[in-house]
């Protein structure tokens, strides 16, 4: 039997009274909107007695802020040094005010008497969202996932000189782009069996693994992983034993460097790939040692991509910029290359993109904007 207009918006008004009258008993909170809260690291600024929910009343630490927000909020972290490790299972964003200036620091004090394990911690089925940010000197992890259904974004990071690994990911999924993970001491990436889809864009991975002996530097997998790697406009380069090493078949690469990774004495080079693993190229990748079996058309393998050390070439995110010789300018796939590099200049420079993260040769006379750890935007000179 239908309703006639009057029943129905009877029964509406008594489902929206019982729901009040629900809520109200169980004191059970109504469906907010996201909310935006503010830290900052100066003790003239940034008080934990604050409100925090304006940038002029900001909390003084990231955990004051995780404290009162909830799942679909963001936190504004203002450049300064925070000694403190961000762990959550709520999907929060946390967006630093600049890569270079905002840092989160493993050591507990400034002689670095003692360090905190892990720099950020993602679980519990979360969303978590990271941008512009430094993770530098924790003990054991600068970025851990460990949790099947958590996803964690990071963008315009550098996770750098951790005494273990820059990324571990013991399960879940993680999505990268434009991040310098260098410096590691044993290992810039590890991933566990569990770990479901790592996908990692415009990144530079160099000088990982100089702290420890027979480990991969650069990116290494469990024997048992089983779950999928995409690299896309990638450098992997001057890693200790090892740029990339793979017991799986689901590995896919395209338009990326991997090259002029430093072996030990008894083995080591640009990849390692198990008798049962493989790679599969989607093309136009470059290979310098001719061992990550790269077979597409568009590859260069054997062949030395001409690259200048890594700095910050006018970005605090550090590349290993293109000499003017480098087979890699103007050889990338136009249909997968982003559409700026690691440091947020445009592709393409010339007629097409250059294959790894940094576009362009290192004396093309481009200037980018950076922030100073004040957080003023200048041009270098």
């Amino acid at each position: 039997m239908e309703l006639n207009s009057r029943t129905r918006t009877a029964s509406t008004l008594l489902a929206a009274y019982l729901l009040g009258t629900l809520l109200t008993l169980f004191n059970l909170p109504a469906a907010a909107s996201p909310r935006d809260f503010y830290v900052n690291a100066d003790p003239t600024i940034g008080d934990n007695g604050n409100p925090g929910d304006n940038p002029n009343d900001p909390k003084r630490t990231i955990n004051a802020a995780i404290g009162i927000a909830s799942n679909g909020d963001t936190i504004h972290i203002a450049d300064g040094i925070y000694r403190e490790s961000i762990s959550t299972d709520r999907s929060i964003t946390f967006l630093g005010e600049s890569a270079a200036g905002t840092i989160l620091h493993g050591c507990q004090d400034s002689s670095c008497s003692s360090r905190r394990s892990t720099g950020i911690a993602s679980w519990g089925g979360t969303q978590m969202v990271v941008k512009e940010m430094t993770v530098t000197e924790f003990l054991y992890k600068g970025i851990g996932v460990d949790d099947a259904s958590t996803q964690f974004t990071g963008e315009m990071l550098r996770i750098t000189a951790n005494l273990e690994y820059g990324l571990f990911v013991g399960s879940g999924s993680v999505d990268l782009s434009r991040v310098d993970i260098s410096n590691n001491l044993r290992r810039a990436s590890h991933l566990n069996p569990n770990a479901n889809l790592v996908q990692i864009e415009n990144t530079t991975i160099s000088g990982n693994g100089f702290g420890f002996v027979n480990s991969t530097g650069g990116i290494a997998m469990a024997a048992n992983f089983i779950g999928i790697v995409e690299i896309n406009n990638s450098t992997i380069s001057n890693n200790k034993y090892l740029g990339f090493s793979t017991y799986t078949t689901t590995n896919n690469i395209s338009n990326s460097i991997i090259a002029g990774n430093v072996p030990g004495a008894s083995f080591g080079g640009d990849c390692y790939v198990s008798p049962t693993g493989g790679i599969t190229s989607l093309g136009n990748n470059i290979d310098q040692d001719n061992s990550c079996g790269f077979i597409h058309t568009d590859d260069l393998n054997s062949s030395e991509p001409k690259l200048a050390p890594l700095v910050e070439n006018q970005s605090a995110l550090r590349t290993h910029g293109l000499k003017a010789d480098s087979p890699a300018l103007d050889k990338g796939n136009p249909a997968k290359c982003p559409s700026v590099d690691q440091r947020g200049v445009a592709r393409p420079i010339g007629a097409v993109c250059d294959i790894g993260a940094h576009e362009g040769i290192i004396d093309a006379g481009i200037l980018l904007p950076i922030r100073t750890p004040g957080g003023a935007a200048v041009v270098p000179l």
